[in-house]
């Protein structure tokens, strides 16, 4: 893990065996000498601390973090929509990268948003994890991949 807690999933929900029988959202880490301390909160909605060896650490920061399907459809069909909307006479081919980035930073703005609040109505439910995009083709709209936390172009706040 190299000393810093970048890795760890915070705000994901993680399976902690040996710890906790269910999935749990882990709220914090911080390192200490023999691993991590960690605060986690329970399905009940309590926090407790924790502390997990580097192993479990390791394995932890292992776990690939995982967008919920129905996050990315939305997104997707949002920037759809918007790109209907603004531009009705071109094809998603027809657009460059900088036309098609103000579009998606607004649709994961608006899941974002979503995804807020269902995180504050049931947080035992919904995690409050931030969404993220890359452009990986000249036609984004079809081929944007947004997942929590795993590209550079983060949307503000």
């Amino acid at each position: 893990m190299g000393g810093t807690n970048a890795q760890l999933l915070i705000g994901q929900q993680v399976s902690l065996p040996g710890h906790f029988a269910l999935p749990v959202t882990l709220e914090a880490a911080h390192p200490v000498a023999q691993g991590y301390e960690c605060q986690v909160r329970l399905p009940d909605g309590t926090l407790e601390q924790i502390t997990i060896s580097l192993d479990e650490a390791t394995t932890l920061a292992a776990q690939p973090e995982k967008a919920k399907p129905h996050n990315q459809d939305a997104i997707k069909k949002t920037a759809t929509g918007l790109l209907k909307l603004l531009h009705p006479h071109r094809t998603p081919d027809s657009l460059v990268s900088d036309e098609i980035q103000p579009l998606m930073e607004v649709a994961v703005e608006m899941r974002q948003r979503v995804t807020d609040q269902l995180a504050k109505i049931l947080p035992t439910e919904f995690t409050n994890v931030p969404f993220v995009f890359k452009l990986t083709r000249q036609n984004p709209v079809a081929d944007a991949s947004p997942s929590p936390a795993t590209s550079t172009n983060q949307t503000p706040r």
